[in-house]
């Protein structure tokens, strides 16, 4: 009797010494379960996204508006009124011109074609929205002295010449797009004003087409943008020039709105301003 109410006892020691442990587990069990959070990231790959007025990126943005005018001496807050900067954020854009400043790069360019430089185009907002989505593509252009636009695309350097020239042909400027850009080879050529005159078309080797004339503060508006401007080009593989240049990147929007006129001996002067509203959006063709 005592053997057996040993062997009971010890029984019971031993399933109350492995009940502790199931306990534990049912304890660690719902631990298990539990899974860190993801941080959700922005799904879409074409956005825009706001610069804040204190951002570094707001501050490296308008540096590059002032420094890119013609007019340096000018006063920037007379005629235009700067609204919203946004940075343009798509993809694909960004990897092609990677990539094109990579096959650039491996095919042994200078150093000084693969610098990056800033253009911009003064626009509607629906122009704009084409662009960023889209990219800029050939046959958008009317300008036709430095080569053919049906193969090729205008923007300009100075960023007052692009306002005041796309105010003066009346178009509705509603926003600045500013476009990463790599120069690479640089062709010098004479602007081609003889509107009866054939385009050139983009010279094989090079990527894109400048006026050998810089522009002055003493010609007209016109010719201020024909020296300013810049004709881009690319070359694909099988020797034809693409719809979409490689190496300009659309980079950032500004909104604007014109002020008022203020001539000075027969020209615009140049000026831009800061606002923070929106302005109306129009549908249409671009014009530049």
């Amino acid at each position: 009797m005592e053997m057996k109410e040993t062997a009971k006892q010890n029984t019971l020691w031993q399933m109350s010494s492995t009940s502790e442990p199931m306990l534990n587990t049912r304890e660690v069990n719902p631990l298990k379960k539990f899974t860190i959070p993801k941080i959700r990231r922005r799904a879409e790959k074409v956005y825009l996204s706001p610069c804040y007025t204190n951002s570094r990126e707001y501050s490296f943005i308008h540096d590059t508006l002032n420094q890119c005018r013609l007019d340096v001496s000018c006063d920037l807050q007379s005629l235009w009124q700067f609204g919203d900067t946004k940075l343009v954020h798509n993809e694909e854009l960004e990897k092609n011109f990677t990539t094109k400043r990579s096959e650039m790069r491996e095919s042994g360019r200078h150093c000084r074609e693969l610098e990056e430089h800033f253009c911009f185009l003064a626009l509607p907002q629906s122009d704009v929205a084409q662009i960023y989505q889209n990219g800029i593509s050939t046959r958008a252009s009317t300008l036709k002295i430095l080569g053919n636009p049906l193969l090729g695309i205008y923007m300009f350097r100075h960023v007052d010449i692009a306002l005041n020239y796309s105010h003066s042909r009346s178009i509705p400027v509603e926003s600045i797009l500013i476009f990463k850009v790599l120069f690479g080879k640089v062709k010098k050529i004479q602007p081609s004003v003889d509107k009866n005159k054939v385009s050139l078309d983009p010279s094989p080797n090079f990527d894109c087409h400048m006026s050998r004339n810089a522009p002055s503060l003493k010609d007209t508006i016109e010719l201020q943008a024909y020296s300013s401007a810049v004709y881009f080009y690319e070359y694909s593989v099988l020797s034809k020039p693409v719809d979409k240049p490689r190496q300009c990147l659309p980079y950032a929007v500004v909104t604007v709105k014109f002020l008022g006129s203020k001539v000075d001996n027969g020209y615009l002067m140049t000026s831009l301003r800061f606002l923070s509203t929106g302005f109306p959006k129009r549908a249409g063709k671009i014009h530049i």
